[in-house]
């Protein structure tokens, strides 16, 4: 559907919550995103083969670009925090679009083009992401990225079978 920007029955539903502080009331909006991931296709016109940018690309940028449609109206003058898993490499369109549309990375702000959100095979990447708005990055007191689980060793897999096990 070309008209819908968020689809909410591809992307899981975006869940905004705003938060004020005890000692000043002032504000922020916190906003968690979990969009489409790449492990199915979406259909011609919306798979980006071509660019390497994968499966429903374009039902994520167009997440992205309804996502932040919606918080510019929805919260004009308040600091936005998105985070969640976006699906999408740091130089992707949805992530673009979203910088284009006023957000910045915070890890990357931190940590340069060094950043990350997981290790697969040896290959480092982000699609976990951590993006605010002008106010919310002016309100910004400190960034620090947690690699919770993204540096784990095979062996602590949260399967049931122990990888190096020769027995069956």
């Amino acid at each position: 559907d070309q008209g819908l920007l968020f689809n909410s029955n591809r992307n899981r539903p975006s869940v905004a919550q705003k938060f004020s502080l005890t000692d000043n009331g002032a504000e922020v909006v916190v906003n968690v995103n979990h969009f489409k991931s790449k492990g199915s296709g979406c259909g011609a016109g919306d798979d980006d083969e071509q660019f390497g940018q994968g499966r429903c690309n374009g039902t994520r940028t167009r997440a992205a670009e309804g996502l932040a449609i919606w918080l510019g109206q929805t919260y004009p003058e308040l600091p936005v925090i998105i985070l969640g898993d976006l699906n999408a490499y740091a130089m992707e369109t949805p992530i673009t679009a979203l910088q284009q549309a006023g957000y910045t990375d915070l890890a990357r702000l931190v940590d340069g083009v060094q950043a990350y959100s997981y290790e697969f095979n040896g290959e480092y990447g982000s699609l976990d992401y951590a993006l605010a708005n002008q106010l919310g990055l002016d309100a910004l007191v400190d960034v620090e990225e947690w690699h919770i689980n993204a540096d784990e060793p095979g062996a602590f897999d949260y399967n049931d079978q122990f990888p190096f096990s020769s027995a069956n």
